[in-house]
């Protein structure tokens, strides 16, 4: 099953074509989401190019959404958009990148920057200022430079009790030198580590709130408990799998919605706790409710009155015999009213068939 959200997100998969040569101790910070495919994007070619980053959630942490708009409206201006990337070059920031680049076109502006005692700020496709202003860049080096501590030493994987990957997840880590922070988790469940040993809380899953906590080593593969397995089977009035079924899983947080494949089942790993089930195909509603417990598997059975699918119609049993009653009595009424009429005909007139 395949789940729809307003915060769906699809990894870029990203390939280096040639080879490009950029100035030495690089460094960067990324202001991003981890909603947004472009920021992934982006991690991945910083990834390519061997450039030591830091990426900075704004949607984790308020500071951090609000030091990211003081500095986008110091340094761009305008409409605020994300990636927003601080480049530092021998521990100065001497470029600032609005929206994601290619490795060629990152290559030629770093080298450009090297070179330069300016703070290059690049947008649009073109460079949009330099600024001298020495105090300026000195607190952009002092703001933004603090994240730089966190280089990424390595990750843990975050897994569902049944082995599929916690993606998109929300946790606050507490490394064990005493330094914290918020991060998410990738598509395959992957949480980047600034430290060889922390403390994770697994505060939100799917809108849920999950606050399950553990300890962990960098390397490590992480259950996170609180969750569940759920499947549902849809049938129709004649014991028939009904695919393409809507199937909702409503909760105070969010809604999940899935749809059942050609066996008339959904299989669905979630976050444990009470739900709203509504299932629904062709105007046939089913509701249900559920309190799915942590690490539990639950298999459900629902049956829809739908006998026979007419386009994006569904006639259910009870509506087919309806029919079938309705066409049995106006064929009844045809015949009797045709009886009368030949009855009220003088003999050896000709009568016309009625029916």
């Amino acid at each position: 099953m395949s789940f729809k959200h307003v915060t769906a997100v699809v990894v870029l998969a990203f390939a280096l074509q040639q080879t490009v040569a950029l100035p030495l101790e690089v460094a960067a910070v990324e202001y991003g989401m981890h909603t947004c495919p472009h920021c992934l994007h982006l991690k991945e070619v910083l990834r390519e190019l061997n450039i030591t980053f830091t990426f900075v959630d704004i949607l984790l942490n308020e500071k951090d959404f609000k030091e990211y708009s003081a500095l986008y409206e110091t340094l761009v201006g305008g409409t605020k958009y994300v990636p927003f990337t601080i480049y530092f070059i021998r521990n100065k920031p001497r470029l600032a990148v609005v929206g994601y680049t290619e490795p060629q076109q990152l290559s030629t502006l770093l080298n450009e920057a090297s070179s330069s005692e300016a703070l290059i700020v690049f947008a649009e496709g073109e460079v949009k200022h330099r600024i001298l202003n020495e105090s300026l860049i000195s607190h952009v080096a002092d703001t933004v430079g603090a994240h730089l501590w966190g280089k990424v030493l390595g990750n843990v994987k975050l897994v569902t009790p049944f082995d599929t990957p916690l993606s998109q997840a929300q946790v606050f880590v507490s490394c064990e030198d005493g330094q914290s922070y918020r991060a998410a988790s990738d598509a395959s469940g992957f949480l980047e580590l600034r430290c060889r040993r922390a403390r994770l809380t697994v505060e939100q899953w799917l809108a849920a709130p999950l606050n399950y906590t553990i300890e962990v080593n960098m390397g490590d593969v992480v259950k996170v408990k609180p969750v569940s397995k759920v499947t549902v089977t849809v049938l129709g009035a004649l014991n028939q799998p009904l695919p393409n079924v809507e199937v909702r899983f409503i909760n105070r947080w969010a809604e999940l919605v899935g749809t059942t494949g050609s066996d008339g089942s959904l299989t669905a790993v979630i976050p444990a706790g009470a739900y709203s089930l509504k299932v629904s195909k062709g105007g046939k509603v089913q509701t249900f409710e559920l309190n799915l417990k942590d690490e539990s598997t639950e298999k459900l059975s629902v049956t829809l009155d739908v006998a026979l699918t007419l386009g994006e119609v569904c006639v259910g049993l009870y509506d087919l015999l309806l029919l079938l009653l309705t066409v049995a009595v106006a064929s009844v009424s045809l015949y009797m009213l045709a009886k009368k009429v030949r009855a009220s005909k003088p003999k050896g007139e000709s009568v016309d068939q009625i029916g």
